[in-house]
């Protein structure tokens, strides 16, 4: 009896203590790595020439073009928005973070549901390109993208690094197809930077390139400057190639 009141009166609070102070030492280290991010995203803009936005919510999302990425989790916000200062802009760059729906049964979120951030990079089509809606990953260990269906590889008429590291999403595969010409394909295998590999999603209009992201990456400026070319370059062998 006095070894259980003991464990209730003394173990259990101050195990419950000891994790709290954990999560509010982890909250604490997020909250500054959030605000380091973004005064390096700021300064990132004015590198750049780009207008610096900062925050916006959900509702900014309806002014994107829709693509894969948006439709996933909730709570959804954008976050050290910059882009080009003219109307409207041919490039744009933001975070983009969502929590991570683990749904119960009824349609209930569950407790475990975890924020996911995204650095996103957008860069327009002229008017004059036609291309088809497709999204391309890059393999990884487990061989592709998780959980993503009717995925192939294209055929491109033989041997290339295109046919051998990617997977394509996108339909009729004909049209897909003669969209992804070689130029095409070269910009898309040509992103250098260690880490996650960028999905490139093709929507009517616009390239955008997106990667999952650590909200403490001290490195963020250069991936998110190397992210914008990487979408820029896709977008102008795209307007080559459908001109």
């Amino acid at each position: 009896m006095k070894g259980d009141l003991l464990w209730v009166t003394i173990v259990i609070p101050a195990v419950l203590a000891v994790l709290m102070g954990a999560i509010f030492s982890l909250l604490k280290r997020r909250s500054r790595a959030i605000a380091q991010r973004r005064e390096q995203m700021h300064a990132l803009a004015e590198s750049l020439g780009l207008r610096y936005y900062g925050r916006a919510g959900a509702d900014a999302l309806s002014f994107l073009p829709r693509f894969s990425l948006l439709e996933r989790g909730y709570e959804k916000t954008l976050s050290s928005l910059m882009a080009e200062d003219r109307q409207p802009p041919r490039l744009l760059l933001f975070d983009y973070e969502f929590l991570h729906s683990a749904r119960l049964s009824g349609g209930r979120h569950s407790d475990l549901d975890f924020p996911v951030l995204y650095l996103v990079a957008m860069a327009a089509l002229p008017d004059t390109a036609q291309v088809t809606a497709a999204r391309i990953y890059r393999e990884d260990w487990f061989g592709g993208p998780v959980g993503v269906a009717g995925t192939y590889r294209l055929d491109a008429g033989g041997p290339s690094r295109f046919s051998r590291d990617c997977l394509v999403a996108g339909e009729p595969r004909e049209a897909v197809r003669r969209m992804l010409t070689e130029p095409v394909q070269e910009a898309i295998v040509n992103w250098s930077p260690r880490g996650p590999r960028p999905v490139v999603e093709i929507a009517p209009g616009w390239v955008v390139a997106h990667v999952e992201s650590d909200p403490g990456d001290r490195e963020v400026a250069r991936r998110a400057s190397g992210l914008l070319k990487y979408a820029s370059a896709i977008a102008g062998r795209l307007a080559e190639g459908t001109a």
